[in-house]
């Protein structure tokens, strides 16, 4: 553990045969403050540990040896590719079957160190804590209030919650140390700040708006990779009003945040503007099963459109797989079309790559055959010369309607014409490509 300072303690101490009673408990371990009462059992099959504290600040970094201390200070790292896992050949859990298949899965971006829980079956313990604040690395739980309990090598944290994020935290659960390593959970995470959240994970403030999530989770295994590859169960997630500033490349929220910052891109392109801003809603639910979230209700809701998606995140190997469509709302088709074009139109979209460094692809071929305006062309329109070209070869372009041909007379008796001598197939040009080349050669 790091330095942790000088200890100043005094309580009122009962010694007895079977253990001991403290009392009044006040003092500092370095900076930290406590009281409370505490008593010792040794009468049992293990020593067992009872205690009621009241406590400061409690910094985990100073608890922790410096190599992970000095790791957990800074934002987290989102390490890139994939390794290969490492095995220790001496230990007999570790040549475990289950263990190498599910431990080949790491991305690398999990450890692969062994979980060793032996501690546990050591002692028994009944604690209650209230501390004014629990710090491990970015992540700061101020009101923290915690009971757990250890009982022959099983955990059970019957309570703890808190405040995070300018939102609460309520979690409980179990871990059991046996072969392998068990654990299972659930979490509600209320009203979190998003813009505090990212700050934390990656630094920087990329979103404003709420989160809420809750979770049931539980697995099984000899590292935190191979847990992650069994993980299991269901959860719920909500987030309201995002205002995204970027695409959070980095963090979890990229495809969620790509998506949406893509969209404000291309309504910024249409309305003439740099970025059109909006808030948006995004809401769905999801299961796990060995370490893969499936989901396919998640909604989206902006003043672009409204969107729905189904797909996938592998958090073993860290990558995701979406696929969706947004229907672009009719009040926004009003500011960019006349109210004879406002008709319903949808963009797909899909999100796959990795987890925090996802390719969002909107697919925007539907309103460019809505006749959607193009920044620019009405002064290149307006030039006589250019504009009579450019409608001859794409009709209808700027709003200009094509016109009907009128159907010629039919040829006189006998003077019908010889059939035109055979021609090579001409390859379709769409319009959108036709028009990008010419404004192109025009630009030279």
């Amino acid at each position: 553990a790091g330095k942790l300072g000088p200890v100043d303690f005094q309580a009122a101490l009962k010694a007895r045969a079977t253990g001991m009673d403290l009392t009044n408990i006040k003092g500092k371990v370095g900076p930290l403050d406590m009281s409370g009462t505490a008593s010792v059992a040794l009468s049992g099959p293990r020593t067992k540990l009872t205690a009621v504290l009241k406590t400061g600040e409690i910094v985990t970094d100073n608890f922790m040896p410096a190599s992970s201390k000095a790791s957990l200070s800074q934002p987290y790292e989102f390490k890139q590719g994939f390794q290969p896992a490492a095995f220790d050949q001496g230990g007999a859990s570790l040549a475990d079957p289950a263990f190498r298949r599910m431990a080949a899965l790491s991305s690398g971006r999990w450890s692969t160190d062994p979980l060793d829980l032996s501690f546990l079956k050591a002692f028994d313990a009944d604690v209650k804590m209230i501390s004014d604040a629990l710090v491990y690395g970015n992540y700061r739980i101020t009101n923290a209030d915690l009971a757990a309990t250890v009982d022959a090598g099983v955990m059970q944290v019957e309570r703890f919650k808190g405040n995070l994020f300018g939102g609460t935290i309520d979690s409980r659960g179990t871990v059991t140390a046996a072969n392998p390593s068990r654990f299972d959970t659930s979490v509600s995470l209320k009203s979190l700040s998003v813009s505090d959240a990212l700050a934390a994970v990656a630094g920087k403030k990329l979103a404003k708006g709420t989160a809420a999530l809750e979770l049931k989770l539980a697995s099984s295994g000899y590292t935190i990779s191979d847990m992650v590859a069994a993980l299991g169960g269901n959860g719920s997630v909500a987030m309201n009003k995002l205002d995204v500033k970027s695409g959070a490349i980095g963090t979890p929220m990229a495809a969620a945040f790509g998506l949406i910052s893509g969209l404000n891109d291309l309504g910024g392109v249409l309305t003439g503007s740099k970025k059109k801003s909006g808030l948006a809603d995004i809401t769905g639910t999801f299961t796990l099963d060995k370490g893969v979230a499936r989901f396919n209700d998640f909604a989206l809701k902006s003043g672009m459109g409204n969107g729905q998606a189904s797909g996938s995140a592998d958090l073993a190997r860290w990558m995701v797989d979406v696929k969706g469509s947004v229907t672009v709302s009719q009040s926004f088709l009003g500011q960019i079309l006349s109210s004879n074009q406002a008709t319903t139109q949808t963009l797909p979209f899909s999100v796959a790559g990795r987890l925090d460094a996802p390719n969002v692809k909107l697919d925007t071929s539907m309103l460019q055959a809505a006749g959607l305006p193009i920044p620019g062309l009405d002064k290149v329109l307006k030039k006589n010369k250019v504009g009579r070209v450019l409608q001859q070869l794409i009709p209808g372009l700027g709003g200009t309607a094509p016109k009907t041909a009128q159907p010629s007379s039919p040829p006189a008796p006998g003077d019908t014409p010889p059939p035109p001598p055979p021609t090579q197939q001409q390859q379709k040009v769409k319009p959108a490509d036709l028009l990008k080349g010419l404004l192109k050669g025009l630009g030279r």
